[in-house]
């Protein structure tokens, strides 16, 4: 699957030695107001129709995501194509990062030209399950490969590692460029997670080790993310409601946080 920069969403097939392309669904046109509007009889604003598609992911095997440049976030289903794509507002401005949890097929995160990271659950809800305000405006924001709630983010020209396991509140650690004139431009974990490589304006790259992380067991951090954001939004009726009726994992979770707090199950 793919998605061109202005909403057309293709299927590609590898046929008899090449790649056909199979045209599966066109978003329709948003109206993005003209950069130079003109003033209309009424007093309105001249628009121009337009679409920009900024980031493009396969969320799991039934449904991929696409971010616009105008802040929303569209989600579509494989087994239903024919049915319009739900549509969710999920930042001010572009959106700059839509990275789906290595350890979940439900879990992503968004990141637009506003000052919050949003934490999402599948196509469950029209808002997001969690979200970390940083102050600041977020240039990325990245999942680590072998950490389940471990975010790393680019805030005001500085790192910022976040743990939701630790606090939603607050970075876990900040560092900031060695030279005040160096501009970050990106950043990724290493494969197996202890570092994180940064890279500035002008070529360079820094790797960072990521000091007192345990090692990572892959079932736990799959089932520690799913118990984390549980553990989060549980008390909150409108998420754990429906997901203990819809998700199995996450049904599973808050039982385990319910027994711990109280000694029960949920009913």
């Amino acid at each position: 699957m793919a998605c061109n920069t202005i909403g057309c969403i293709s299927r590609y097939y590898f046929l008899r030695c090449k790649f056909v392309e199979q045209l599966i669904m066109k978003l329709s046109h948003i109206m993005i107001q003209d950069d130079h509007p003109e003033k209309n009889l009424d007093g309105s604003k001249t628009f121009k129709p337009g679409f920009r598609i900024t980031k493009f992911i396969e969320l799991n095997q039934n449904a991929d995501l696409i971010g616009t440049a105008d802040g929303l976030v569209y989600s579509f289903s494989y087994d239903d194509l024919m049915t319009r794509p739900k549509k969710f507002v999920s930042h001010f401005g572009i959106i700059k990062s839509l990275e789906k949890s290595p350890f979940s097929q439900d879990v992503y995160l968004t990141t637009g030209c506003d000052c919050n990271i949003n934490i999402w659950i599948g196509g469950y809800f029209l808002e997001p399950v969690i979200i970390l305000s940083t102050g600041k405006q977020i240039e990325k924001a990245i999942w680590s490969r072998t950490r389940s709630t471990i975010i790393a983010s680019i805030i005001d020209n500085c790192i910022h590692i976040w743990d939701i396991s630790v606090t939603k509140y607050d970075p876990i650690f900040v560092q900031k460029m060695p030279n005040p004139h160096q501009k970050c431009s990106d950043i990724q974990f290493s494969p197996d997670g202890n570092h994180l490589c940064v890279s500035d304006i002008s070529g360079k790259v820094m790797v960072y080790v990521l000091s007192n992380i345990s090692p990572p067991d892959e079932y736990e951090e799959h089932y520690n993310l799913v118990y984390v954001i549980a553990k989060i939004i549980y008390g909150k009726k409108n998420f754990s409601d429906v997901l203990i009726k819809k998700n199995k994992e996450f049904a599973q979770a808050f039982n385990t946080v319910d027994f711990e707090r109280y000694g029960r199950k949920f009913s």
